[in-house]
């Protein structure tokens, strides 16, 4: 049984099936671009999920072709004051977001992924694309220099080669040029992305969660260069002495030995 999130709002809506977050951009109009409402009302929906009592997020635009267009390039101003945050600077406000939610994060790519919608996708830790889609990075395209914290997050995922490609030529990449370089794990039919992403969240909630927790946060803090650092390495330590006192190591040992 789905239970509705009561502070749904507006272009986001939020569905919890038993230990799962589903998380779906709705603004097919646009492509699923983020404006600085979206914006808002996204930051505010992943820090609700991240207090929920759920083991797995789903992640997925609404409808059309598109997964997420990123940023909204109406609400791009040329004339603005350069002291003023530029776009990309905004949008991190939602790879902020969806970074800080500790569960497992699936990326359902129903459509195609451009620009910030691209980066979304890769901050997800997992993603399952249908057959068909494109992906790109646009802003030198448009005239724009992304992010150094952003262009740092495709070279972590996919090498400095692959960034150079996506963003110095911002050429379209097809589906299977997108699973060559690593950025997308699955294709699957349209008609199998649903189950194929549910089955990938279960496979994610059947483990342990403390251990999930710990583990997806080591490699979150390995990818980003924080590991070494010492707040970062008792947080690490603490997630794993946690997991080893807690009653599910032992239930799920008894059962490894009863085999």
């Amino acid at each position: 049984m789905i239970k509705q999130n009561p502070a749904e709002k507006g272009n986001i809506q939020l569905q919890i099936s038993e230990d799962v977050g589903h998380i779906t951009i709705v603004r097919p109009a646009k492509r699923n671009a983020f404006n600085n409402r979206l914006i808002d009302i996204f930051v505010e929906t992943a820090d609700y999920i991240s207090q929920q009592d759920i083991r797995a997020v789903v992640l997925t635009g609404d409808g059309g072709d598109s997964f997420c267009a990123g940023y909204d390039i109406t609400c791009i101003d040329p004339d603005q004051s350069l002291d003023d945050p530029l776009p990309d600077l905004r949008f991190e406000r939602v790879i902020d977001a969806l970074k800080k939610i500790p569960v497992p994060i699936i990326a359902a790519l129903n459509g195609d992924a451009y620009g910030g919608g691209l980066d979304l996708a890769l901050a997800c830790d997992f993603r399952v694309a249908r057959k068909g889609i494109c992906v790109a990075m646009p802003p030198c395209r448009l005239g724009l220099v992304y992010s150094a914290s952003g262009i740092s997050r495709f070279i972590s995922k996919l090498g400095c080669q692959t960034t150079r490609r996506l963003f110095l030529t911002a050429r379209t990449f097809s589906d299977e040029q997108s699973i060559t370089c690593g950025i997308v794990d699955e294709l699957v039919e349209e008609t199998e992305l649903e189950d194929r992403v549910l089955q990938l969240a279960k496979a994610v909630t059947a483990n342990a969660p403390l251990a999930v927790l710990g583990t997806k946060y080591t490699i979150d803090q390995i990818e980003n260069g924080s590991a070494t650092t010492p707040d970062v390495i008792q947080e690490m330590e603490r997630h794993r002495r946690t997991a080893f006192s807690a009653p599910e190591l032992r239930r799920r040992l008894d059962v490894f030995k009863r085999k």
